[in-house]
């Protein structure tokens, strides 16, 4: 765990309102780097675009310089993810590998993906985690259950709170003009004389504040969303743990670490399960039977007996509504120009991924590297350390620790080989089935830390120290065994 982490704020399951707090610390702690990678050199092209441009295409400038934001979040969400892992990097730090990050994904960011409601969370899964294809569509279907819809409300309040930004700016202004006396020889000018300045620097200054704090409570909703759906806060914690232990800690057996991962699943959501009709056939029948089907239907209709006349007079005041008559035809025709526009640019963005995924002759596959040794597991440390926590109000980090030394030690006691990957019910069934000792004391102490886990219900200080009593009865087993070999 970064000590950015421990001072901004602490991996743990929040709400998605508290995921927007945790992006504004992150924010907060980056403000002077984030001046310097965007916010001056963001000025400098607005300045350039400005002067370059003619005045009269104000309204395609300020789009220009919208358009190609992405550009821009690329920059934040490197110094971010940078100043998160290793909140002790320095500037130079934070400039190595900045230059590949710019280029990751960016083209389908400024065509088909600008107008994406969830861009901000999705950034990271494309730049930091180099998700594409359909490897990024799964990744992203797992992370959206945790909090749907988190995405399209950050975009909508972010653009809401920029527009506020950008229209305070400008009263500001206006009102200083006033009560200085220079609004009204001001106002004597050119529309795009004296307002086109203003709105463009009021449109600047919004996107300086905003985009960052964008940038950054999408990385926040990215790491609360791992933290739901994968447990992140308890795996960073048990590394962290593990390594400090290792110093100084002597282990029953290394091979208990690999227990780790039984608690990895604590994120697994349940499939949806088939909604099934009880009548098949009569849901058929109806849906045939429907007019929408192509089933004719009697229909009564009321006509009076002077319509003729009624017509004739309707249309003499027929040209009032003549532009209502037109405007579903204006709304086709700028609905097809949208269509074949996003074809187009769709056809262009195949074919530069085309190419660049075809990639130069001759490249060569790169190698997948080994894992990383990991320290050995020390149960008693463990134990002592989820003491600690509970004692600190971590109820969920004790339990899953003491929940961790307990599988692992009954294991070991009772010659079981838990697989990685199982659940704690996978668990107790393979326990069941092999007859282990003490299976009812197991059943009550894992149900108490499933039902914290997945529903929220604490156990209490009682359940937590009975189970803590359990995992001492098994190390002593397990201590007096070795002693006896």
């Amino acid at each position: 765990m970064s000590d950015l982490s421990r001072t901004a704020f602490r991996l743990r399951p929040r709400s998605m309102w508290e995921a927007f707090d945790s992006g504004i610390l992150i924010w907060k702690a980056s403000l002077g780097s984030a001046a310097t990678l965007f916010a001056l050199p963001f000025v400098a092209l607005a300045l350039t675009l400005y002067c370059v441009l003619p005045k009269e295409s104000l309204f395609w400038t300020c789009f220009l310089l919208w358009w190609i934001l992405p550009l821009w979040d690329r920059i934040l969400i490197h110094l971010y993810s940078v100043r998160f892992f290793r909140p002790e990097a320095g500037f130079k730090d934070v400039l190595k590998g900045l230059g590949r990050t710019l280029l990751k994904e960016l083209i389908p960011d400024l065509t088909w993906r600008r107008f994406d409601p969830s861009r901000s969370v999705r950034l990271p899964l494309r730049v930091l985690e180099n998700a594409r294809g359909m490897n990024l569509k799964m990744r992203w279907n797992a992370l959206e259950r945790a909090q749907p819809g988190s995405g399209f409300t950050l975009t909508s309040l972010s653009l809401l709170l920029e527009l506020a930004l950008s229209s305070g700016f400008l009263l500001f202004v206006v009102t200083a003009m006033e009560l200085g006396g220079f609004l009204t020889a001001v106002l004597d000018r050119p529309f795009l004389e004296y307002m086109g300045p203003l709105l463009y620097a009021s449109l600047v200054s919004g996107a300086i504040i905003m985009e960052p704090l964008y940038v950054a409570m999408g990385f926040s909703q990215y790491i609360n969303k791992r933290v739901l759906t994968e447990g992140w806060d308890l795996q960073i914690h048990f590394q962290d743990f593990e390594k400090a232990a290792s110093k100084h800690g002597s282990g029953l057996s290394s091979g208990l670490g690999i227990l780790l991962a039984l608690f990895v699943a604590l994120s697994a959501a349940p499939p949806l399960a088939a909604q099934e009709t009880d009548a098949p056939m009569d849901s058929l029948k109806t849906v045939l039977d429907s007019p929408d089907f192509g089933h004719d239907e009697e229909r009564w209709v009321l006509r009076l007996r002077n319509g003729a006349e009624n017509d004739d007079a309707n249309a003499e005041n027929s040209d009032a509504s003549d532009f209502f008559g037109q405007l579903p035809e204006i709304v086709s025709r700028s609905l097809r120009f949208l269509l074949v526009a996003a074809l187009a640019l769709a056809l262009v963005a195949l074919i530069v991924y085309l190419f660049r995924s075809a990639g130069p002759a001759g490249a060569k596959t790169p190698r997948v590297a080994k894992a990383e040794k990991r320290p050995p597991f020390n149960p008693s440390a463990s134990l002592a350390e989820s003491e600690r926590l509970f004692q600190e109000g971590r109820e969920r980090e004790a339990w899953a620790m003491r929940a961790r030394v307990m599988l692992a030690a009954y294991g070991s006691s009772a010659s079981l080989n838990f697989p990685a990957d199982a659940t704690e019910g996978e668990c107790l069934s393979l326990a069941a089935r092999h007859g282990g000792p003490n299976l009812d004391e197991l059943r009550v102490n894992v149900g108490a830390w499933v039902g914290l886990a997945y529903a929220g219900r604490s156990p209490g200080a009682a359940g937590f120290q009975r189970a803590g009593e359990f995992c001492r009865i098994l190390l002593a087993t397990l201590t007096a065994r070795e002693a006896r070999a």
